[in-house]
């Protein structure tokens, strides 16, 4: 399962749908640009060490989804096969990183980065 992500009105827009509401305890997030500091395209992502659930989903290679402390920083991940994942880092936000698997990756990425 994949987000929905868009750049509308200045702010990055992540959309969870079905099940992906309770896994993660999010139904959306929404960051102004100006907090975005870079997006990379990172298929490898997923097995990077995620930290502390709090709250959340992992079910290893089935999905990661919600809220995880790694090194006294708190990041959103949202990741399945993790083929089609995205880094987002973020400044002067909750979360330091969002770790999402979306549908069009590398659109993603260009989109953000070309705004910055």
């Amino acid at each position: 399962m994949s987000i929905n992500a868009s750049v509308t009105n200045g702010n990055l827009e992540l959309r969870l749908t079905g099940l992906s509401v309770l896994w993660a305890v999010k139904r959306s997030l929404t960051f102004p640009l100006k907090n975005v500091r870079g997006a990379t395209y990172d298929a490898n992502a997923v097995t990077l060490p995620k930290g502390i659930r709090s709250p959340g989903l992992h079910v290893p290679k089935i999905m990661t989804a919600g809220t995880y402390f790694k090194d006294g920083e708190r990041q959103f991940w949202h990741v399945s096969s993790g083929k089609n994942t995205v880094v987002i880092r973020l400044k002067n936000e909750k979360y330091s990183q969002l770790v999402i698997e979306v549908i069009n990756p590398k659109e993603l990425v260009s989109e953000i980065n070309l705004l910055l």
